[in-house]
């Protein structure tokens, strides 16, 4: 279904496994470099353990025992000769991280100009931003959030922008993470994943949701919940890229199964808002086996069918970044 004409090893690290292509020569990722990143204490100490029963379903916080956060994720930059990684620079000296928050799973556009703004400098990244406080689960899945970061000197130095997306999230309230942000006409689509919980039990599955911003990529005009054809399972962890007069978006495959971060499935629509399954139903992209495959990225290339797929494989206590060179040929 989808043959390969090339496979690169990208490079290795004990959890960097999302991946962001910057500008051919380097990559952003996020994760943990090594055991330092995820063992170093935060500065946040949280007043609550929170204790489920043996399924996950039910939980509670137990406010007699206290915690402190430990292992922020946080940015690198990836270069591709050398396979070398290096934190993140922002611009107030901050290296790789923000003080309180894990930081994850970064998307970049390069917003057009437009109504007189030159915005041809402007590089825009959506990533999840979990507080500190939530990086117990289930919290954690509630209350993610989306940030944005920006640079102007060609992704050299970054300044962290805040929140963009937050537990209000014009939807129901379960914040919003792993974004995939395209420029689409005069606007910036944010894909997302959202989950919400009432009482730390889970009351509905996850569900993807399209979030609409203006050509300055925060100025928020509208957001709407992806419809799938009938019977597809939900994706997340989603890129969604443009190609060919058509959206093309992959993910892990929430089929209600384990499997599900085992393998990938591409969807395909005509707006952006209705995918059905680019190939026979139930027919995945990637099938791993037992190699648990995390957050896809998808580009296009200068040949139609062809693309370049990069992902993490966690195998042995360890990330392996890939990226994989496919036709899509049914």
């Amino acid at each position: 279904m989808a043959p390969f004409t090339a496979n690169s090893f990208l490079g290795s690290s004990l959890a960097l496994y999302s991946t962001c292509e910057l500008d051919g020569a380097r990559l952003l990722v996020g994760g943990w470099y090594d055991s330092a990143d995820f063992t170093r204490p935060a500065s946040t100490v949280v007043p609550y353990v929170v204790v489920c029963d043996a399924n996950g379903a039910n939980c509670s916080r137990d406010y007699s025992r206290q915690v402190r956060v430990t292992g922020q994720d946080r940015l690198y930059t990836l270069d591709r000769t050398t396979r070398t990684f290096s934190p993140l620079r922002f611009t107030d000296g901050q290296l790789g991280l923000r003080d309180g928050y894990h930081l994850n799973d970064p998307s970049l556009v390069r917003p057009i100009s437009s109504n007189g703004v030159d915005r041809s400098s402007w590089w825009l990244v959506y990533l999840t931003c979990l507080p500190d406080q939530y990086f117990q689960y289930p919290e954690s899945a509630e209350h993610n959030r989306v940030c944005l970061i920006t640079s102007s000197d060609n992704a050299k130095t970054w300044s962290f922008l805040g929140e963009l997306i937050g537990d209000d999230n014009h939807f129901n309230h379960g914040g919003a993470w792993s974004p995939s942000a395209i420029v689409v006409g005069n606007e910036i689509w944010v894909y997302s994943t959202t989950q919400s919980f009432q009482n730390l039990a889970v009351v509905r599955p996850p569900q993807l949701i399209r979030t609409r911003f203006a050509a300055d990529g925060v100025s928020f005009l509208g957001v709407d919940a992806v419809a799938f054809t009938a019977g597809l399972p939900v994706l997340t962890n989603v890129d969604v890229k443009y190609a060919n007069g058509m959206f093309y978006m992959v993910g892990n495959t929430l089929d209600g199964t384990p499997s599900g971060f085992y393998d990938f499935s591409l969807y395909v629509s005509t707006d952006g808002i209705h995918f059905r399954n680019w190939a026979a139903p139930g027919q995945r992209l990637v099938n791993a086996g037992q190699a648990q495959l995390l957050t896809p990225e998808l580009d296009p290339t200068a040949i139609s069918d062809q693309f370049h797929l990069r992902f993490a494989q966690a195998s042995a206590g360890n990330d392996y970044l890939f990226e994989w060179t496919i036709r899509l040929q049914r």
